[in-house]
């Protein structure tokens, strides 16, 4: 308008003035709640599955960070639900009071709920006292996984990448308690920690992503335990190929290997967590969902069901969907058709598999909420960073 009644260079000059904070404020709470509204209506009455975790940040504020996971239009879309501060203890209490209390003013339905993702912590997933208890309790269908077992988010680290000689001069010059620790054993137990600290790393990776479902978990979790169970025979034998930082340690020093029982019982250890952690379960059971056109419906389908299988996999068209789909995208199709048999896939489809995004989610906290901003509330900040929707 000012270009239009003055002229161009005055219309830039009112460009170059910056808006207050009150008005930057005002305008980005407008965006987060226009989002929010989306978002809640196009959850409402509709099935959906919450992820869900809770953190201290850099102001030693508890956050309580919550996505959701639901079917728009013909896929499955994820999007942050809230993010809410925790004014007091943690409790599995407090944190079902901040989730009903949510669901509630934003009239969505607990039994609309098919899954909830959240950590091993006992808060959270306490079958008795924990969080899990509590919402059984509202919805007792309500499927609950883990997220990626503890251990998987330590970040990567080569002992050959630092001059050990050096660190353990400089300790025995400071005369410090440590400086013995640095001998060959120890190192080689460094080394062989980071090689497997490498493979879980590897291991959290393949198990994010938009599209990671619990017969994708099931694949990997799979995978990585029988891997275990090679590494533990391949150590007993005195081969440690799949351990290259170890391997390497050791040809370039000409040592011997004294740390094989130690790796013995790591593997084990790791083993027995994995089967405490991730319950071992038919491999097959998601076989029929992952490619229906290969697989025999389960034993437990109804009659209604099984004829509605015979009827999917005897179509040739949707075969040729089901090559160019994603597995949710497929299923939701096949819902519109074939109700029953959807809504069985889907059941397992939807519920989230990791809790990823909500470390994704405390990622951006940290980047928001610096010392500068120490006092924000974080909520509308957040939602605007990172929502897949436009206001």
């Amino acid at each position: 308008m000012v270009s239009t009644m003055i002229d161009e260079a005055t219309a830039s000059k009112l460009k170059a003035i910056p808006l207050s904070n009150n008005t930057i404020s005002r305008r980005i709470y407008d965006m987060s709640k226009d989002i929010e509204e989306q978002l809640n209506d196009k959850i409402r009455d509709r099935r959906f599955a919450l992820q869900m975790d809770e953190a201290t940040d850099s102001n030693k504020d508890c956050l309580l960070i919550t996505y959701v996971r639901f079917i728009d239009a013909d896929d499955l879309r994820e999007d942050l639900l809230f993010c809410k501060q925790v004014t007091s203890r943690a409790t599995a209490d407090e944190l079902f009071k901040i989730i009903d209390t949510y669901l509630r003013e934003a009239d969505l339905k607990w039994e609309d709920c098919v899954g909830i993702c959240t950590d091993g912590a006992q808060a959270m997933a306490g079958r008795r006292g924990g969080l899990q208890a509590l919402i059984k309790r509202v919805s007792p269908n309500v499927q609950w996984t883990h997220s990626s077992p503890d251990g998987c988010h330590v970040g990567r680290f080569y002992p050959g990448s630092l001059n050990w000689d050096e660190i353990r001069i400089f300790l025995e010059e400071e005369e410090n308690e440590l400086a013995h620790k640095f001998n060959n054993k120890f190192l080689m137990k460094l080394a062989y920690l980071s090689d497997m600290f490498q493979k879980l790393n590897e291991l959290n990776l393949q198990m994010q992503g938009s599209n990671t479902h619990l017969p994708h978990l099931a694949d990997k979790i799979t995978s990585f335990t029988r891997k275990l169970e090679m590494w533990e025979q391949r150590v007993t034998e005195g081969n440690i190929d799949s351990f290259e930082n170890l391997k390497s340690f050791i040809e370039v020093n000409k040592l011997q290997n004294t740390v094989i029982p130690c790796m013995k019982a790591h593997i084990s250890a790791l083993q027995k967590h994995f089967q405490r952690y991730f319950p071992v379960q038919d491999p097959t059971q998601y076989d029929w969902i992952r490619d229906p056109f290969s697989a025999t419906p389960p034993a437990e389908f109804s009659t209604t069901e099984n004829e509605q299988f015979i009827d999917v996999t005897s179509d040739s068209t949707m075969r040729l969907e089901f090559k160019s789909k994603t597995l949710a995208a497929f299923w939701i199709g096949v819902e519109k058709d074939f109700p029953l048999l959807g809504k069985r896939a889907l059941a397992t489809l939807l519920p989230f598999a990791t809790s990823y995004l909500c470390e994704i989610g405390f990622s951006a906290v940290a980047s928001i909420k610096t010392k500068y901003r120490s006092k924000l509330d974080i909520e509308n900040e957040l939602r605007v960073a990172v929502s897949q929707l436009q206001p």
